[in-house]
């Protein structure tokens, strides 16, 4: 460990000035920090010529296999909110104000309802949004959805599954799209759900007393999401979550009044590729 406590050091020697110089094979590569521990601040530190006493740790070199690397995300979560903060205005994309047999959370402004306004001006972060949703401006919307439907659901930290944006894109994107129309507890509970049911895994864990689905899109469950998609059923799990949100859908009282109701979740859902 290094003097702080904080983690492992590599320890690259002083090179010793009387040895002939070598250069590394062109198929050897140093070995590099996990991108997930990079993110997390747990990569190793390195200090050149220095260890603690009695411990030391020499870098190590590795066959350099591109099939091998992890296949993670190019871009960086705020691309990835603008995309999905794009996408959502097909479905989200002004004033809706429509009799509350149809639409319960009253006038709604690109995604963000008057219910939901309600709720967040109760948090003293909220508390000096205007009442009405058609006053917000579209910095405190992109603001809200960034916060309450990207950060908290912990969509971006999702899309880091290894191989999941190249696998099952629409998986990420349905996660936050269906957290703006449902509420994000609700698909946290169908990709619980769907990789249990396609795994045989257990993701349950104790809720107000009983064993059930928290919905919270946790570290475990992203360790599950990552095994479905080496297990090449992460599509099966995707799909699994089309029809959850459909089924939920159609137990609403006023499903009948939005048509477009459909046609939205189906639009996540992947379709076989033709041979």
């Amino acid at each position: 460990r290094n003097r702080r406590n904080t983690g492992l050091v590599l320890v690259t020697p002083n090179p010793d000035p009387n040895a002939p110089a070598m250069a590394a094979p062109e198929d050897l590569l140093p070995a590099e920090v996990p991108i997930q521990d990079m993110l997390s601040g747990q990569g190793a530190e390195t200090v050149t010529g220095e260890a603690d006493v009695g411990f030391g740790v020499a870098p190590q070199l590795v066959q350099a296999n591109p099939q091998q690397q992890p296949r993670q995300p190019s871009m960086t979560a705020d691309a990835l909110f603008k995309s999905y903060r794009q996408n959502l205005a097909i479905w989200e994309g002004g004033v809706a104000n429509r009799p509350l047999s149809v639409d319960p959370g009253g006038v709604t402004n690109k995604g963000i309802s008057k219910g939901f306004l309600d709720e967040l001006r109760k948090l003293p972060r909220y508390r000096n949004l205007p009442s009405d949703p058609r006053r917000l401006s579209d910095a405190q919307i992109d603001a809200i959805h960034r916060a309450e439907n990207f950060d908290r659901p912990q969509i971006w930290k999702l899309a880091q599954v290894t191989g999941l944006l190249a696998d099952a894109p629409q998986l990420v994107e349905q996660m936050f799209d269906a957290g703006v129309q449902h509420g994000i507890d609700n698909p946290g509970k169908w990709l619980q759900e769907a990789l249990d049911e396609t795994l045989g895994t257990d993701l349950r864990s104790v809720v107000k007393g009983k064993l059930d689905y928290d919905g919270i899109v946790g570290s475990g469950t992203r360790k599950v999401v990552e095994q479905a998609v080496k297990a090449g059923k992460i599509t099966e799990v995707n799909n699994l979550i089309v029809d959850k949100r459909i089924a939920y859908m159609k137990t609403l009282p006023n499903y009948s009044g939005n048509p477009g109701w459909i046609t939205r979740a189906e639009s996540f859902r992947i379709k076989p590729s033709n041979p």
